[in-house]
Formats: C-alpha cells, sequence, structure tokens
C-alpha cells in the first residue's frame, strides 16, 4: 500500500521541522522518500513537505494513528493523508490530533 504525507510548517515558526518528521518515520518504516515542496493555507504559501510510504506492513488505522501523533509533536491543525490501494483507487483525508 502506498501513503503519501501532506505536512505544513509549523505554525508558530513558519518552518518544517523536517529533523523531527524524519525522527518519526524513521523509527516506524524500513523506507520512504521526503519531497520539500510549497503548501498553500487560507490563501497563503507555506514551507510544506510531502512524504511517500510503500508498505506491506502497516495499515491504514496505525497511519491514522501514527499522523495523530506526528500532528501533536508538530503543532499541526491537521496533516493530509493519501491511502493508495493495489486497485488503484485511493482516498484524502486530513487527519486531525
Amino acid at each position: 500500500m502506498q501513503f503519501n504525507l501532506y505536512i505544513g510548517s509549523n505554525n508558530e515558526t513558519g518552518q518544517v521541522d523536517q529533523e523531527i518528521i524524519i525522527r518519526w518515520l524513521t523509527n516506524a518504516f524500513d523506507g520512504f522518500t521526503v519531497i520539500p515542496s510549497i503548501g498553500y493555507y487560507k490563501g497563503k504559501p507555506e514551507a510544506s513537505m510531502v512524504v511517500t510510504i510503500f508498505t506491506d506492513q502497516k495499515d491504514r488505522f496505525f497511519m491514522i494513528e501514527f499522523i495523530k501523533g506526528l500532528a501533536v509533536v508538530l503543532k499541526q491543525e491537521s496533516i493530509g493523508m493519501q491511502s493508495v490501494y493495489s486497485d488503484g483507487s485511493n482516498s484524502l483525508d486530513w487527519i486531525m490530533p
């Protein structure tokens, strides 16, 4: 299964907490891809990050709980999660702590 995470900048600093994000991901997954990006929140650009994870060891329920914890640590209102299934279908959710 493939998961794409859409993580915005810290609401207080305006920066992406890349070290914290990578530490959390490394503790949970063998591999992942990080893509720095520019996102828009309420019409304003902000530093953001897209993370792609391919795994057959973690399910959607695990990912939701993982993202809730990450959102708390990063002081995020929400983190976007796109789930891509083996049949090609997908869903997008905004996970809140």
